[in-house]
């Protein structure tokens, strides 16, 4: 994802627009695997202003990801506002910064940085998703299951349910610990 800034360095305060596409591999992030359905697409406003480029747009793409609640796959539309800046090195004060050098910018690592911070921490296939049984891990959006959820025909169940903590209790004989 690469934009020729060459005419930018010569006449600071010129804007430019670009609009790019790239297939990203999928990438482990988080302990999760973050694989896109599509291309990722930027598309950008870019000014120089003598000492570095700001770059403002919007990034989009589809990623494939699996329902946290039935676990079924899906595909999810991700898109990011951002605004960057690129300088030739960095100072103290710019270190968040990315780089660039010649007469190029390289949107691809600002591009994945941005989607990996923005991607969502959970996705539903839709929003009434009624997920998986609990106890027989069947999916209640195809089926309803046969287990009771009420706990009304299991007493031991439903007794567990009402005092959680019965069990700590048994853990400390009077006032000694086990």
């Amino acid at each position: 994802m690469r934009i020729n800034v060459a005419a930018q360095l010569k006449l600071p305060g010129r804007s430019g627009e670009c609009s790019l596409t790239q297939t990203l591999p999928e990438i482990d992030y988080g302990g999760m695997r973050i694989a896109f359905s599509g291309p990722v697409k930027v598309d950008a406003v870019y000014v120089y202003d003598g000492s570095a480029f700001l770059v403002k747009g919007r990034i989009s793409t589809v990623l494939k990801t699996r329902c946290a609640r039935c676990d079924e796959p899906l595909e999810q539309a991700v898109s990011v506002d951002f605004e960057e800046r690129f300088v030739r090195t960095l100072s103290g004060d710019e270190d968040e910064s990315y780089l660039f050098s010649g007469e190029e910018l390289d949107l691809s690592a600002m591009a994945q940085d941005c989607l990996l911070l923005n991607i969502p921490a959970y996705a539903v296939c839709r929003k009434d998703c009624r997920g998986l049984c609990p106890h027989c891990g069947r999916n209640l959006n195809n089926a309803q299951c046969s287990c009771d959820l009420t706990g009304s025909a299991d007493t031991g169940r439903d007794e567990e349910a009402q005092h959680p903590f019965k069990y700590l209790g048994q853990l400390l004989n009077e006032d000694k610990e086990v």
